[in-house]
């Protein structure tokens, strides 16, 4: 940041996280790999499409594009819309874990090797679209934290088991 003063590293975000990480995802579409840790995971149509959008872009620079989402199990779902939900992310690619002592929040977008915008928000939003009182920060431009980011989702991603059918 001395060298480029207008790279922030670090982003403070106070409303609409989901629709934040959505939005990015959609509007600069140059990653190979998404994370999405979250207990809860509901999105409406409009996020659907926009996330099914930005997969099918990047998919084109990148066969090997992943999708690694991390929730509860399904059994604490109570919601049609969260299951639906789940659903339409595993139809379009996404592999899916479950862990019964999830509560973290994270959001990873990882370039590929063509470069692009490499960043990880967390903070106490799930993934739902819900218009609740959130904090969150988006780290960016800092390799070490997100190396460390990216680690910490392996870790939770290793205790966790296979949501198969959904």
């Amino acid at each position: 940041t001395y060298i480029y003063p207008s790279l922030r590293p670090y982003e403070l975000i106070t409303e609409s996280i989901t629709d934040f990480f959505i939005d990015s995802l959609y509007t600069r579409p140059d990653f190979i790999r998404i994370y999405i840790c979250s207990p809860w995971v509901r999105l409406d149509e409009n996020h659907i499409e926009k996330i099914k959008s930005a997969i099918f872009t990047a998919s084109k620079q990148y066969a090997n594009l992943q999708v690694l989402i991390i929730t509860l199990p399904l059994e604490r779902y109570r919601d049609k819309k969260a299951t639906e939900t789940l659903k339409a992310l595993k139809q379009i690619g996404a592999e899916i874990v479950s862990n019964s002592r999830l509560h973290a929040k994270l959001y990873i977008s990882e370039p590929g090797p063509a470069g692009g915008n490499h960043y990880a928000i967390f903070g106490s939003e799930n993934l739902t679209g819900r218009r609740n009182i959130e904090l969150a920060i988006k780290i960016e431009n800092d390799n070490e934290i997100l190396r460390k980011l990216s680690l910490y989702f392996y870790e939770i991603w290793q205790e966790s088991r296979i949501l198969e059918e959904v």
